[in-house]
């Protein structure tokens, strides 16, 4: 269905009179039998039209609605509405892209759909539309950069049309694309094995800290030691622990000592401090009226991804992707950590969902805690520390994961300067 033979030729003369070799589209080096061009002279770009909402419809036996990144799957579209009057259309091997809010995304159109006002379509009967989808994938920042709203970002047809397009020879054209295409298969394999890995981990992980949480874990210590699972108290974290919340502005300069702290700090069960890239004086502090963060406390994202968390083992200053807090008397901060852990399913369901999910104050303080005896805490987080032995290693397996994604993106960008080498 998508074996469209690249037949573009960069030395057609009429093609060669609309090419630009230079000025303001020329992003980077290219060699020398490539040429600068735009998007909008080798392809034809479709911008989407929203249907009226009232001819939208459940009916699957209408065209199916494409109207944003919503409605996109991995490779092809994955429509939720379908419209009566459909507006504008694609056709089969287009690739589509989304232009509205999030920006990219390109899959490949496997018939025909009605484009909304978020995607737009591009088409071409020269350039496969494997080697556009990846010149999307590649190009994705540029996109954000070309973009205008406040609300939502956006990108026009001029716009998209006017985006700089490094077009390599006839010859070129397939040979980047089979070798984009074998190089990515290798690497899926290895984040298929990897991710199988870490799910493994992470089921027995979920396993362990349900156990811990529930009483299940030290029901034998606590038939020694005499204690009910009456004792066990149900509170909020808000109940037992201060908390600090990052400052709304981010500092202007990072001239100090005290480390900047953002969620790729927090691996393990310390926050890694030496990760940090940007660091602050005290002044700098003060003119965003943030706030140090005590050697002790727990910090937890709030934003993105929930679950993770750390334990501050230096003074640091927390940006507004993280939550912190203070520890009382009243319970161990290893308890508390490994307890946040276990409550990720839960601030997922909790989390306000927008473009980004996220929880403020009132519902990072709110979460429920079951709180045991301090004695029996430390018990918790003794066995917890010999039964987890393994959770570097998990560290280790996502940190892998993100190389491969890295290195993807790493093959596109040689690939689209035409450094990437002729074997594998």
């Amino acid at each position: 269905m998508f074996e469209k033979k690249l037949i573009v030729d960069v030395s057609s003369d009429t093609l060669l009179q609309k090419v630009v070799n230079g000025g303001s589209f020329m992003l980077y080096d290219i060699p020398s039998n490539w040429s600068w061009t735009t998007l909008g002279e080798v392809t034809e770009v479709v911008m989407g039209q929203s249907p009226k909402g009232d001819d939208t419809t459940d009916d699957s036996s209408y065209t199916p609605l494409i109207g944003g990144a919503s409605d996109m799957g991995e490779l092809f579209p994955k429509a939720l509405k379908y419209t009566t009057t459909p507006t504008k259309l694609s056709k089969t091997g287009d690739v589509i892209i989304s232009i509205r809010a999030t920006l990219g995304k390109p899959i490949f159109s496997d018939g025909e759909y009605c484009l909304g006002r978020g995607v737009a379509g591009i088409r071409s009967d020269t350039l496969d539309n494997k080697l556009i989808r990846y010149y999307f994938i590649n190009f994705e920042d540029y996109l954000h950069t070309i973009s205008t709203g406040s609300t939502f970002s956006s990108v026009t047809k001029s716009r998209l049309e006017n985006m700089p397009f490094p077009l390599p020879p006839v010859a070129e054209q397939q040979r980047i694309v089979d070798t984009i295409e074998s190089l990515f298969t290798k690497l899926d394999r290895a984040r298929e094995i990897v991710q199988t890995a870490i799910d493994s981990f992470e089921n027995r992980k979920l396993a362990i800290l349900h156990k811990a949480f529930t009483g299940e874990l030290t029901a034998k210590w606590r038939e020694e030691n005499g204690v009910s699972f009456d004792s066990w108290e149900e509170k909020t974290i808000g109940e037992i622990c201060d908390c600090i919340v990052p400052g709304r502005d981010k500092p202007k300069s990072f001239t100090g000592s005290i480390p900047w702290i953002t969620i790729p700090n927090l691996q393990g069960d310390f926050v890694s401090n030496h990760t940090s890239e940007l660091y602050l004086l005290d002044k700098e502090i003060l003119e965003v009226k943030a706030k140090i963060i005590p050697k002790g406390s727990v910090v937890m994202s709030c934003v993105g991804r929930f679950g993770i968390s750390a334990i501050v083992d230096n003074e640091c200053v927390i940006n507004q992707q993280l939550h912190a807090f203070l520890p009382s008397d009243h319970i161990n901060n290893k308890f508390l950590m490994n307890n946040i852990r276990y409550l990720e399913g839960y601030m997922i369901e909790k989390a306000t969902a927008t473009t980004i999910a996220y929880l403020n104050k009132s519902a990072c303080n709110s979460l429920p805690i079951y709180l045991p005896t301090i004695a029996e805490q430390a018990e918790i987080v003794r066995i917890l520390d010999k039964l987890l032995t393994n959770e570097k290693q998990a560290y280790d397996l996502y940190n892998l994961v993100e190389k491969i994604d890295l290195l993807k993106k790493s093959i596109l960008a040689r690939a689209f300067r035409g450094k990437l080498g002729k074997t594998l």
